[in-house]
């Protein structure tokens, strides 16, 4: 499956300023990605930046970069807008996101498998991604922790900062899904997604993949293994850095 691998990467991010260029152990956090994901035969691999100075970087150190508007609402707008100016045509897009410097190419290969295996038509018109079965109440109880709820088939159900599902008889003896922010679509559901307005519970969760859902389309989550660190605050660079020292030393 002819695929492309596009990582939206924007400058102007509010809690962490610079957010892609921030230094994680000495490297910036676009190059901990690039590196991750560059040279596969699998995909080829773009960053859809907002500003000439990620694309100056990006330049600088051979990092293949596409210019998108800076006023773009969302990540997925911002790889839309990228995979239109590639001018390739390719039957599976991924976004990865620019926040994930744990990323792994297996990762996504893996990603690519799971999402062979689907009939065409479902491939065609659905939305895929990846959560992580989880016990960590601390991760449960942070909102900036997405939780999926999902089927028995893996489809969808919803996407929550809150603690779903409640567990209402106050005991934490469950696991729950944790949501990572890797999304895969044909170009056919990319190009829908984008059409669509926003909608109420996007608003409210400020989470755009409940646009999908509440348009009645389905979103197929592969359940796996790893870790992610997301960085958003100079706490999270502080948790990736402590997690890679004890990686090392292990």
């Amino acid at each position: 499956m002819k695929t492309v691998v596009i990582v939206p990467s924007r400058l102007a991010s509010t809690r962490l300023p610079e957010k892609p260029l921030a230094k994680l152990l000495d490297k910036e956090m676009i190059r901990w990605i690039y590196d991750a994901l560059k040279e596969n035969s699998r995909w080829d691999l773009y960053f859809a930046v907002d500003c000439q100075k990620l694309l100056n970087f990006c330049d600088e150190y051979k990092i293949p970069a596409i210019y998108t508007d800076p006023q773009l609402p969302s990540g997925t707008d911002r790889v839309s807008a990228a995979y239109r100016k590639i001018g390739k045509k390719y039957q599976f897009i991924i976004n990865a996101q620019g926040d994930e410097p744990l990323i792994r190419a297996e990762y996504l290969s893996s990603f690519i498998d799971f999402v062979e295996k689907f009939d065409k038509r479902i491939f065609q018109r659905s939305i895929f991604t990846l959560a992580k079965e989880e016990k960590n109440i601390e991760s449960f109880n942070n909102p900036a922790h997405v939780k999926a709820v999902c089927n028995e088939e893996g489809r969808a159900l919803y996407f929550s900062r809150a603690t779903v599902p409640y567990p209402r008889e106050k005991s934490f003896d469950f696991t729950f899904l944790k949501h990572y922010g890797i999304y895969g679509y044909s170009p056919q559901a990319l190009k829908k997604f984008v059409e669509l307005k926003p909608g109420k519970l996007e608003m409210i969760e400020k989470l755009e993949q409940l646009r999908w859902l509440e348009n009645g389309n389905d979103i197929f989550v592969q359940k796996v293994d790893f870790d992610l660190i997301s960085i958003d605050t100079r706490e999270d660079i502080e948790t990736f850095e402590n997690y890679i020292k004890k990686t090392l030393c292990n």
